[in-house]
């Protein structure tokens, strides 16, 4: 290729000229039943030697071209940014008094409001944690409301955290949304966590301290294997706060006194939903009807579960019944 001497730039310079006629003069020649000619042959060898170099040339060309432009699109991103932060300057919320933020704050959070991946942190949707990012005003306002830390949602997908570093941010995030919510009860809701294994002792003591303070946990498929964490002489023991669950039938009918005692031990438990299975039962236990606290069940939900086939389930339907007599079934 030849470079300008003006810019720099290079100019292609093709081996093969296409002329005006060229693709015609070609497509004749092949609707032709003669036998091509050593002339031909010759030519066309030479035509296709030379069509690939200038292939090259044209990738070549074409990749500086779209770096240049590439390179145009982020220096013009830069200054959009460094425009905006200008502009921002004269936005009206900055001349909010805190009280109006205070307002403000807890009715725009997204639902779910904090949304912790435990695979990939950077892809968490953490609405409390980006207010108190935005300014030192907005900062204060962020943590003098600790409302805006005590709803947290999980998701668990794959075996293992991907790398330490991201289990120590985990656990640095924990621990920060239980500071900051000031021993107000919290709302969490864990998702799916089949086959899970923390492997983690300080993320595991973490996570009991919350369960300690839920007043609203929402369970998905497998999420009761969660609970079975014993640190020691420190396992789980009660839930003093819990006064909603929410957790598939499944998990319900696989929950007993050997995987998770404190569930027994929720005296403000009140309120239980049910929803469907997410796999085929097999088998049930006994003991969970006659152990988990009905008698104090006074919202019974079943979400998208039929009763009769949930109440199959169960022994002592009876007592379940008189133990809800007096409260409301949800079907």
């Amino acid at each position: 290729m030849l470079q300008c001497s003006n810019c720099s730039s290079f100019l292609l310079n093709p081996r093969v000229s296409l002329e005006e006629d060229s693709d015609e003069k070609i497509l004749q020649r092949l609707r032709s039943p003669a036998e091509a000619t050593e002339e031909e042959k010759t030519r066309a060898n030479q035509i296709l030697l030379d069509a690939e170099n200038d292939f090259a040339s044209y990738d070549a060309e074409i990749a500086r071209l779209k770096t240049a432009l590439s390179d145009i699109e982020h220096k013009r991103q830069c200054l959009q940014d460094y425009v905006d932060k200008h502009r921002s300057l004269f936005a009206p919320v900055r001349r909010l008094p805190p009280e109006v933020l205070g307002l403000i704050f807890p009715n725009r959070l997204s639902q779910p409001k904090n949304v912790l991946l435990y695979e990939d942190l950077r892809c968490s949707k953490l609405s409390a944690l980006a207010f108190s990012q935005v300014s030192i005003g907005w900062r204060r306002v962020a943590l003098d409301l600790p409302r805006l830390w005590t709803e947290l949602e999980f998701s668990f997908v794959q075996d293992t955290c991907s790398t330490e570093h991201e289990r120590d941010r985990l656990r640095y995030l924990l621990s920060v949304f239980l500071e900051r919510s000031v021993q107000m009860p919290l709302t969490v809701m864990i998702g799916s966590c089949r086959g899970r294994d923390l492997g983690d002792t300080a993320i595991g003591e973490t996570l009991q301290s919350m369960y300690r303070r839920c007043r609203s946990l929402t369970l998905t498929d497998g999420c009761t294997k969660l609970f079975d964490i014993h640190h020691g002489s420190n396992p789980i023991t009660d839930f003093p706060c819990l006064e909603y669950l929410r957790l598939p039938a499944d998990g319900l009918m696989e929950i007993s006194s050997d995987v998770l005692p404190a569930i027994y031990q929720a005296p403000r438990l009140c309120r239980l939903e049910v929803t469907q299975r997410s796999r085929r039962f097999e088998g049930h236990r006994p003991a969970i009807s006659q152990q988990f606290p009905w008698a104090q069940i006074n919202t019974l939900s079943l979400s998208d579960l039929h009763a009769t086939s949930f109440l199959e389930f169960l022994d002592h339907r009876t007592r379940i019944y008189a133990a809800l007599t007096h409260g409301e079934i949800d079907l």
